[in-house]
């Protein structure tokens, strides 16, 4: 309940009119149970902090999957192009883009359309473009939701 207070001080002034809000047992039952209920309530406000960080960690760890591997592996060097690039995750995702960039060209995105659903393994076809370092890049969608990128590159002599 609000109300202004006008009672007077020690002294027998009255102190500026302020707002002052009171509780009473009648309006708010449980806030006023018992000292066991305000124990609780100390005990659990030193409490999340800890518990805060907890939560955050433990969503972070879960929140991506991280990528299991590659063919070819990363920095790999090969005597002809692989007719295909197969990624594989530890859990399972779907795969929104992936594009090569060869050596002294732009990139090209590479044919997803039999890879719209989440998978764990994902066998994408590529294209010779000849010699030279070959740069993947991908983009995938976590089943949690979150946006997950990565590339890797190698190269063929």
């Amino acid at each position: 309940m609000w109300y202004l207070n006008k009672e007077p001080r020690h002294d027998g002034k009255y102190p500026p009119p302020r707002l002052h809000c009171t509780f009473s047992s009648r309006h708010f039952p449980v806030i006023l149970m018992s000292t066991r209920w305000r124990a609780f309530i100390s005990c659990s406000r030193k409490l999340i902090l800890p518990v805060g960080i907890l939560a955050l960690a433990m969503t972070a760890s879960f929140a991506h999957s991280p990528i299991g591997g590659t063919t070819p592996e990363d920095g790999a060097i090969l005597n002809k192009t692989p007719s295909h690039i197969v990624l594989s995750f530890e859990r399972q995702v779907r795969l929104t883009r992936v594009w090569v960039a060869h050596t002294g060209s732009s990139k090209v995105d590479l044919d997803l359309e039999s890879q719209k659903t989440f998978a764990s393994r994902f066998e994408v076809p590529l294209k010779d473009m000849g010699s030279g370092m070959y740069r993947i890049e991908w983009r995938g969608l976590a089943r949690d939701g979150h946006v997950m990128r990565d590339m890797f590159t190698f190269q063929i002599e």
